[in-house]
């Protein structure tokens, strides 16, 4: 499949390493794959939840829903694993018809969640927010910017936090 531009849409992909540390050839994340594009993957192995980037289908089904570009907006899809299957879950409470929420990344411990955002009152085209995991309420924070530290009036993407808490990510406002 393709976009409206020609464009092949996203895929996800897997490859296992052998006992010799040699990695397969990739193949598709069939299980996770549609019609519409599934882009960066955050896996919640504690919880038996993934989060996955994926276009929302709702834009091509109304298309008064539609972005103003006629590309289909971007949000967090929760699946969690029941009896062997991923099934969806609740919504991620920050997905919105107004603005793009993708690109999400998990700390160590499951208790926040990064992710990046062209949500209004941001401080450029897209920013880099997160939510915190409230246990006593089983539900995410309202979203935090993460300021201008890590912000700038360009575009951060692509979050990453390692075990030590570093985030990593991609910015084309910052030098270097």
């Amino acid at each position: 499949s393709s976009t409206i531009d020609n464009a092949p849409l996203l895929d996800l992909y897997y490859s296992e390493a052998d006992t010799q540390g040699k990695w397969s050839k990739p193949r598709p994340f069939s299980e996770f794959n549609s019609k519409l594009n599934e882009g960066p993957i955050a896996w919640d192995s504690l919880a038996g939840m993934i989060y996955l980037t994926r276009n929302d289908p709702q834009h091509k089904k109304n298309k008064e829903k539609a972005a103003k570009n006629g590309i289909n907006r971007l949000e967090i899809q929760v699946l969690s694993l029941q009896d062997g299957n991923w099934v969806p879950g609740n919504p991620f409470p920050v997905n919105d018809k107004q603005f793009a929420v993708g690109h999400p990344a998990l700390s160590a411990d499951g208790k926040q969640l990064f992710f990046a955002s062209d949500m209004a009152g941001g401080m450029g085209g897209t920013d880099l927010y997160k939510v915190e995991w409230n246990a006593n309420e089983g539900s995410w924070s309202a979203p935090i910017n993460l300021g201008p530290l890590v912000n700038t009036s360009e575009n951060e993407l692509f979050p990453f936090v390692d075990a030590e808490s570093q985030l990593y990510f991609a910015s084309n406002g910052h030098l270097g």
